[in-house]
């Protein structure tokens, strides 16, 4: 089908108490050995885990293990990616951050809680099993979604204006601006609010109109 490689996620948050990594490194060397090919990937919600970035192919990493562009930069490697997830900042982690970090990816679970649609593979975080009380009708009147994905949808607009922003050579002035106000520590950037990242995107949107 021509699709790209899936990414084997082996190791959920191991810098849990009850986690701990435990065998972690013979189990990742084995999957080597007989997958030479095979992407892995790692979550990674403890600065501790550190330690772990050798094993993986792509970083997963959350703010427990700090996501100031520093922090980013570091947990890059030889050909491993960095994604972002789990945030609690839906719309700026998959858009501004995504820009101003190194991160390549936002990922996001943990919608609808504690149970979920077991016919939507898009819902809900326990895939094995879900139990649901009786319902009158198979499927609710009114469709549903978690608000998260209405702020990672306004997420993926920023992300495009700012993509688009960084194909035109007379948008530096602009890219300058954003790029201050944003700064280099996660916590401070990531408390801007739906109005301000409004305002960011305006002025994108205001070049814009300067060069039609």
């Amino acid at each position: 089908s021509q699709l790209p490689p899936p990414i084997w996620s082996v190791a959920d948050e191991p810098g849990n108490p009850d986690q701990g990594g435990r065998g972690l490194d013979a189990w990742v060397s084995a999957i080597r050995s007989a997958a030479p090919s095979a992407r892995l990937a790692g979550h990674l919600n403890s600065p501790a885990d550190a330690r772990l970035l050798p094993l993986f192919d792509v970083a997963l990493l959350n703010e427990g293990y700090g996501l100031d562009i520093s922090q980013l930069r570091e947990a890059l490697g030889k050909g491993r990616e960095v994604w972002l997830y789990n945030t609690g900042k839906a719309r700026f982690s998959a858009g501004f951050w995504l820009w101003r970090s190194t991160a390549t990816r936002y990922l996001q679970w943990h919608a609808r809680m504690p149970t979920a649609d077991p016919f939507d593979p898009t819902d809900g975080r326990e895939g094995d099993v879900q139990a649901l009380p009786p319902m009158p009708t198979i499927c609710a009147p009114t469709p549903d979604i978690d608000e998260i994905v209405i702020e990672m949808a306004e997420g993926l607009v920023d992300q495009r204006w700012l993509a688009w922003l960084d194909d035109h050579p007379s948008g530096s002035s602009v890219r300058r601006d954003i790029a201050n106000r944003l700064g280099q520590r996660w916590q401070p950037a990531s408390r801007l609010t739906a109005a301000e990242m409004n305002r960011l995107r305006r002025l994108i949107e205001g070049l814009a109109r300067t060069l039609k």
